[in-house]
């Protein structure tokens, strides 16, 4: 039987501790002010409360893609947009996008067909896009970085004035790798390439991590995060409530 132990004593996802650090960041001004500090340096891009807003998990381009219009009606305005999306993506990735009117894999049903429809990227067969790097001999996996990047869910975007910061959490595991050359890091450099294409105001993107170690680059190790949490804290719920459980961390990320 598993023992009577509180569920904090005994949990290690990393999403969880994610929404912590998001809870006191939102509910604790000082804690907000040297959060803020230390993401501005580490990231080098402004990073102000000026219209500051804090996103957990987001899937940029998916919900920009179905901004573009309803995609069941999918009239011609719909259709353009995409295609233009896709066209500036492709270019982002030093790609030529007249490979869309070559291949099927681009499109919903045959290419002449009334009723095709252009794929969000995400979506794009995985076999096909083998077949069109090996065809075309598409260096650096190009296309199934465009899908990864299309799929990604960065653990927290915070976005103030003109400045798009990402931030991915780990505490136990490793940055996620995979046999077809997936790498979490370098989709957070993807994303940020294809999104200086496709957003048309002057935006400043940069992303960071935070990690049990302070072993990369532009980091924040939990310790600091911790520390500073301990020195703001007020004593609220909240505060009271994130301490407990980033003690219980400590010992999961050593």
């Amino acid at each position: 039987m598993f023992n009577n132990l509180p569920l904090f004593e005994v949990n290690r996802e990393e999403r969880h501790f994610g929404f912590l650090f998001v809870a006191a960041f939102l509910n604790n001004k000082r804690y907000r002010e040297k959060i803020r500090q230390e993401i501005a340096e580490i990231a080098g891009c402004e990073f102000s409360e000026s219209e500051l807003n804090v996103y957990l998990e987001p899937c940029l381009f998916r919900d920009y893609w179905y901004s573009l219009g309803d995609p069941v009606a999918y009239d011609e305005a719909t259709h353009n947009k995409r295609r233009d999306i896709l066209n500036l993506t492709l270019q982002a990735m030093g790609l030529d996008p007249s490979i869309i009117d070559s291949y099927d894999m681009f499109w919903t049903g045959a290419q002449n067909s009334k009723n095709s429809k252009l794929w969000f990227p995400g979506r794009w067969n995985q076999k096909h896009i083998e077949r069109i790097q090996e065809d075309l001999q598409i260096p650096q996996n190009a296309l199934y970085r465009i899908r990864w990047a299309f799929n990604a869910k960065p653990d927290i975007l915070f976005t103030s004035n003109s400045s798009f910061i990402f931030c991915e959490i780990k505490l136990v595991s490793g940055f996620g790798y995979n046999e077809n050359g997936y790498s979490q890091l370098q989709t957070q450099d993807d994303i940020i390439q294809i999104a200086r294409n496709l957003f048309t105001e002057n935006r400043t993107y940069s992303h960071f991590t935070i990690t049990a170690k302070n072993d990369l680059g532009k980091n924040i190790s939990w310790d600091r995060i911790i520390q500073l949490q301990r020195e703001c804290s007020n004593n609220s719920f909240c505060d009271k409530m994130v301490e407990t459980h980033f003690e219980k961390m400590i010992a999961f990320k050593k």
